[in-house]
């Protein structure tokens, strides 16, 4: 979009991950909701099939906020997003 403003939420950069961190950055899933009815079972199955699992609720990353979604998929860098939050 031309002449659009951005938000300066939009212009995080890359934190939280380091180099080192890139094998076990392959099997990272982000479980939001992780604290609801189907997030509690998912988070412990996903941990015993080998997953690198961060699971995380609405106090730590609103769905319905831009901005945290932003910060909180540059913080914590996954390769799949799975979304149990409910309304």
């Amino acid at each position: 979009m031309q002449g659009a403003v951005v938000p300066a939420c939009h212009k995080a950069t890359r934190q939280g991950v380091s180099p080192d961190d890139d094998a076990m950055t392959q099997k990272r899933v982000l479980v939001i909701g992780a604290n609801g009815m189907l997030g509690r079972d998912l988070v412990p199955a996903l941990k015993s099939a080998g997953f690198d699992v961060i699971g995380v609720d609405r106090e730590e990353l609103d769905i319905t906020d831009q901005c945290q979604c932003r910060a909180g998929f540059q913080r914590y860098q996954p390769k799949v997003v799975i979304n149990c939050a409910a309304y």
